[in-house]
């Protein structure tokens, strides 16, 4: 038998640890599926893949953060990372590295691993970070029920994990509870420079993890910070010490986010604006179709027919032209709304006086703003407010769907357990909450495919659309990267090679008998500069319209040149305002009175040590 006290006792550990278990084992059942059927085929993953595997490639001690990925695009390269958010990769870097280090694999062929692993750490640390903030201001077991809806959420699993592979948005994920609940602790008033530093960087980690979560959450934050009575006066003062932590969390991120706002005009992944990113086209819809087509079947008569018609044109006009959901994204979507709706209605059936509690009440009606916000009645708030279609997509706005949805669950255990209901009420709510989040879950694994073995070809699946508006066109030798190919003078290697440099550029020996206009197996990109490093001169780099590849205007003779891909001044001051923001933030935190306390109890301990011995 085990002993009920002790330091090793596993019944004392597993009750003091159960909640961390437990979601454990939930990221486990996440990810689950993964092991006996081989890597979902999400839509982003492929490009995702590509881009780590060229991330890595050029990841060196002299380029830490690459730009330009030139092993893209059959060789003619990608400025795809002046605007696509770097911390993720970076993360993906940590996981690969002990994968590579065991086993030698490549990522190609570390793939499987490599998806599973990071979907276990995200799901389950996107549960443990939704325990602690909720834990906050719920009991732990509430806590707990809230942090397993949050991990096991449909547009979660469904949408960020298998439908997507979103590699951003599972980062997020796991970030925003840690800065809700760094917010509820600022605005308290307890250990208000900690607290400050720490959202800093959390948010400076959410901008450059996905700038769009960043953006959904601001509003958030304002109102998780509104919702904390202060027991001591000074709410204005942390008010304002939160809007200067936000502040300094954006400047922090300026190594990214200064090239992002040079360069994002520049870089263009779908030059048809009707291709993608249609705001207006993404709201979610109901199967008009489906619905007159069974009420025909049921024998309905034409003026019931017409009657719901003109009942759904109430809501939206797009119905009665649209026979199916836009896309699976919008299924997982009005899963969580369902559920989200379930909650709620529980709260207001089940629970006596439940307005009271502001949390839940303030939750609840944030949870049907984010269901409003994805459906077509909404649209005047995009057309006063332009910005806001740089969200992309309405249903994006299902994350904030289910932050409400596992702030109401926990308030709603809360409550109906403070009320001492019934247990079989409180047995109901969780099957029914179960029962919806199985079926979402199940719906996105039947919908999903999967395989044995990711595919990483090396090419941006969406083919990156160049400077001058063209597709790639892979020109001679594909796989030869930044091969010069037109000029007949340049036949053989004898006359000119190629030598790559660690630093985003390399160097091209030519021996032409006659000045030359050449086209480059290189896709147009103001970015990049030549110089003659024989004269010290720098050369002509035009562009070829009509494929969209760079030109360059070869001297005469024997020569050298480089290219490379010059750093702008918004890659030059980005770079050093994180760096030096970093510095002032950690040094503001490391002489506060909390980080005094610790060197004086470390010290204390050591002089003890030391008159023992």
């Amino acid at each position: 038998m085990f002993r009920k006290r002790g330091p090793h006792n596993p019944v004392r550990f597993l009750q003091r640890h159960y909640a961390v278990l437990l979601i454990l084992a939930i990221a486990f059942l996440n990810v689950a599926p993964i092991l006996w059927k081989g890597v979902v085929q999400g839509k982003d993953l492929d490009p995702h893949l590509s881009y780590f595997r060229a991330f890595l490639s050029e990841l060196g001690p002299n380029d830490l953060y690459p730009r330009w990925l030139s092993t893209l695009n059959g060789g003619q390269g990608s400025p795809i990372f002046l605007i696509q958010y770097p911390l993720p990769y970076f993360f993906l870097l940590a996981v690969y590295w002990p994968i590579h280090f065991l086993t030698r694999m490549d990522v190609a062929s570390a793939a499987p691993a490599l998806v599973t692993a990071t979907l276990f750490i995200l799901i389950a640390s996107s549960g443990w970070a939704a325990y602690e903030w909720l834990k906050s201001w719920c009991s732990p077991t509430a806590a707990l029920f809230g942090s397993l809806v949050y991990a096991f959420a449909p547009y979660h699993f469904g949408v960020d994990a298998y439908e997507r592979y979103a590699l951003g948005e599972l980062v997020a994920y796991s970030l925003i509870p840690l800065i809700l609940l760094h917010t509820r602790n600022l605005m308290s008033g307890r250990k208000s420079r900690t607290y400050f530093v720490a959202i800093s960087f959390l948010f400076a980690a959410l901008v450059c993890s996905h700038p769009i979560t960043a953006a959904m959450l601001l509003p958030l934050i304002v109102v998780q910070a509104m919702l904390v009575r202060p027991v001591s006066p000074g709410s204005r003062t942390r008010l304002g010490g939160l809007g200067f932590a936000l502040g300094a969390g954006i400047l922090l991120s300026s190594f990214y986010l200064f090239p992002f706002a040079a360069d994002y005009r520049n870089v263009e992944m779908h030059p048809n604006p009707r291709l993608n990113h249609i705001y207006d086209d993404n709201y979610l819809k109901v199967p008009t179709s489906s619905v007159i087509s069974a009420m025909q079947r049921h024998g309905a008569s034409a003026s019931a027919e017409k009657t719901v018609v003109r009942a759904l044109r109430l809501f939206e006009p797009g119905f009665v032209r649209e026979s199916k959901y836009v896309g699976f994204a919008a299924i997982e979507s009005l899963i969580g709304d369902a559920l989200m709706v379930l909650a709620g209605a529980v709260c207001v059936l089940m629970t006596n006086r439940w307005w009271r509690d502001t949390n839940l009440t303030v939750w609840l009606a944030i949870g049907i703003i984010s269901i409003y916000v994805q459906t077509y009645p909404s649209h005047w708030i995009a057309d006063v407010l332009p910005p806001l279609k740089t969200i992309q997509f309405p249903w994006r706005f299902s994350t904030i769907t289910c932050v409400a949805l596992a702030a109401v669950s926990a308030g709603c255990w809360e409550r109906v357990r403070a009320q001492r209901r019934s247990r079989f009420r409180l047995a109901g709510l969780t099957a029914a909450v179960l029962v919806l989040l199985g079926s979402g879950n199940l719906v996105a694994l039947s919908i999903s495919s999967f395989r044995r073995h990711a595919i990483v070809t090396g090419v941006d699946v969406d083919q990156y659309y160049s400077y001058a508006g063209h597709a790639f066109q892979p020109v001679g030798d594909s796989q030869q990267p930044l091969a010069l190919v037109r000029s007949r003078r340049l036949p053989a290697s004898r006359h000119w090679n190629v030598i790559r440099n660690p630093v985003g550029g390399f160097v091209v020996h030519t021996n032409p008998t006659t000045t030359d206009t050449v086209v480059m197996n290189l896709i147009c990109f103001p970015g990049w500069k030549a110089i003659d490093l024989k004269t010290g001169k720098p050369l002509v780099i035009g562009c070829d319209n009509t494929r969209g590849l760079a030109t360059i205007a070869l001297p005469n003779g024997t020569t050298d040149i480089k290219m490379f891909f010059a750093l702008k001044i918004s890659d030059y001051v980005g770079r050093w305002v994180s760096f030096v923001l970093a510095i002032g933030l950690l040094v503001y935190a490391m002489t506060s009175e909390e980080w005094k306390n610790l060197r004086r109890l470390h010290e204390y301990e050591q002089s003890g040590s030391r008159s023992g011995s």
